[in-house]
């Protein structure tokens, strides 16, 4: 999903809104893909919060709003570029990185605290809902329309916790990384089998290094 959403092709002309889309678009893929949060913590993720990021080498932390626990994140190249490339088109001084951009995609003029508080228009956050839409339409361009793949924003938390795993993560990291509030759920939900192949490395190792006794 993240090739098909870069592959968009950034429209021609004067229509501002139909660009500031296909940014909004790109950087949501990206940033999903890197920080496995859920929709509605993603969406309240703010400029400041994502500048201090970039001041730390991609790396954050966030309180989650269903468990109150930290979510460890690391954001790398691919996601600070598209999130900059989005926020440099919009020049605007709404806190959310991820904006709604009202019919036109004219920016409206307000204070910080004015756009922290809106909740419709252009600077307002964009909701869960608006996310998953645009999360479902870049998975049907990617997948095709009667693809049976998941799709949704959530895959990108399953996606990322999976590819932690069978990277050889400790459940207690990957817990770390999605802010689970126990590494119990985070076995349950997604390693409740046992790492075969790693449990075979293991085993081979530690039988090739004792050998059986003479």
């Amino acid at each position: 999903m993240a090739a098909t959403a870069d592959s968009l092709q950034l429209p021609t002309g004067k229509n501002r809104l139909a660009v500031l889309k296909t940014l909004r678009s790109r950087a949501l893929v990206h940033f999903l893909r890197a920080t496995a949060l859920r929709i509605g913590d993603a969406c309240r993720f703010t400029k400041s919060e994502f500048l201090n990021a970039k001041a730390h080498d991609g790396y954050f932390t966030l309180q989650m709003q269903k468990t109150g626990s930290l979510a460890h994140c690391f954001l790398g190249e691919g996601a600070i570029g598209a999130v900059e490339q989005y926020l440099k088109e919009r020049a605007d001084s709404s806190p959310w990185i991820f904006i709604q951009h009202g019919r036109m995609g004219k920016a409206r003029t307000g204070t910080s605290q004015f756009f922290r508080t809106a909740v419709k228009g252009y600077g307002a956050r964009i909701s869960p809902k608006t996310a998953w839409e645009i999360i479902r339409r870049i998975g049907r361009q990617a997948y095709g329309q009667k693809t049976t793949q998941f799709i949704s924003p959530h895959a990108f938390r399953h996606w990322h916790a999976q590819s932690l795993i069978r990277a050889g993560a400790q459940l207690e990291d990957v817990q770390s990384v999605l802010g689970h509030s126990t590494p119990v759920i985070t076995k349950q939900i997604y390693a409740p089998e046992p790492n075969l192949s790693r449990i075979t490395d293991t085993e081979r190792l530690i039988q090739k290094n004792n050998p059986r006794e003479k």
